[in-house]
């Protein structure tokens, strides 16, 4: 059901490892045109996700518009203010969520890329799966996308490590790691000032993930 600022989807609701997330099927299009990338930068370190492609997105819409295309893997977003779910009276894990129609309500966790196709889709629409959580707090926005994206090939690995800056678990061992090489890089009596690659682009003599891989055996020890 559709108004002027909600939309209602039959949705389900589960939890898992302390998080709870709701799953439901929606127009790419529309999702398109709610959710946000979180690009992480030098100048935009509570930034996430790495740059989109212009490339990959142009081919996915390309993708879109042939007849019989699919997309049977899903979106995973998360809403950045409170949704109200209303439970059914048989399952209380069914129910309604109720979505406000607004820009930038809805921050994509992964599948930017096939989002984005749509903007060159030719306006054709498809049903996505998604799959949403609600109100997450940045340092667990980071974590769950690092969780998720970590071990795909796509994904610089040098952005995989500094995002454990956000997560905050200061007993951690890649924490440590981290800090260490924070420190050897903005230290201005460091012999590393300025020669590690942060987020594996720009000058330097290494990448912050091959440094990052390279410390961590030996804090182990």
């Amino acid at each position: 059901m559709t108004t002027n600022k909600f939309i209602e989807v039959l949705a389900q609701k589960a939890e898992q490892s302390g998080y709870t997330f709701y799953t439901f099927i929606f127009s790419g299009q529309k999702l398109n045109k709610l959710s946000y990338v979180d690009i992480r930068s030098i100048n935009n370190p509570q930034g996430i996700q790495r740059g989109l492609s212009t490339s990959r997105c142009e081919k996915i819409g390309e993708f879109i518009q042939k007849p019989g295309s699919i997309f049977t893997n899903n979106i995973i977003i998360n809403f950045n203010e409170e949704l109200e779910f209303k439970k059914s009276e048989l399952d209380e894990s069914s129910g309604y969520l109720k979505i406000p129609v607004k820009e930038n309500i809805a921050w994509i966790i992964d599948g930017q890329h096939r989002l984005r196709g749509f903007d060159y889709s030719n306006n054709k629409d498809l049903k996505v799966i998604v799959t949403a959580f609600i109100n997450l707090p940045k340092p667990a926005q980071a974590e769950l996308f690092r969780t998720i994206n970590k071990e795909q090939k796509g994904i610089n690995p040098s952005l995989s490590y500094d995002l454990i800056g956000l997560i905050e678990k200061e007993d951690d061992i890649e924490t440590k790691a981290y800090n260490i090489v924070q420190a050897l890089y903005n230290d201005e009596d460091s012999p590393w000032k300025g020669e590690i690659k942060m987020l594996g682009v720009g000058a330097g003599l290494i990448t912050q993930a091959n440094f990052f891989s390279k410390l961590l055996p030996l804090l182990r020890k």
